[in-house]
């Protein structure tokens, strides 16, 4: 079972990019820290499951994203916002390295904009990125 870890998800440079600061687990094992990672990108961001955001994402936890507010609130803003603008919103991870506390991923996100999007309007077409994230557990 994984607990919640306390943690801080801060956006670096690129848009896409989120940062989870956790302190060391309790498992401690590069294993264990990609398998939060995994959750939290497949069931949270992915599928939208916001349970799985509220249970991970500890309240101090400053998402830089788009600039929405602290905590899990934040972070399922933002879960939720990608899930308005993209109907079929998806993420698909394609790379995982894992060095002592910190785990990168290349992650694949598509979906079809159907909602509006940045203030324009749906383009009912569809979007596939590469998405990197960089994750400290």
């Amino acid at each position: 079972m994984i607990h919640r870890l306390p943690a801080a998800l801060v956006a670096a440079e690129q848009p896409v990019r989120r940062l989870l600061d956790t302190v060391p687990s309790a498992a401690g094992t590069v294993g264990f820290d990609i398998a939060i990672v995994r959750r939290l990108m497949e069931e949270g961001f992915s599928n939208g499951n916001l349970a799985v955001i509220e249970e991970l994402i500890s309240p101090g936890c400053v998402e830089h994203q788009r600039g929405n507010g602290p905590g899990a609130e934040g972070a399922k803003r933002v879960v939720s916002t990608l899930h308005g603008w993209f109907s079929d919103f998806r993420l698909e991870i394609e790379d995982v390295v894992a060095h002592g506390d910190t785990v990168w991923i290349r992650n694949r996100a598509t979906g079809t904009n159907t909602g509006s999007f940045l203030g324009f309007e749906a383009t009912n077409r569809p979007i596939d990125i590469t998405v990197f994230d960089m994750v400290r557990i």
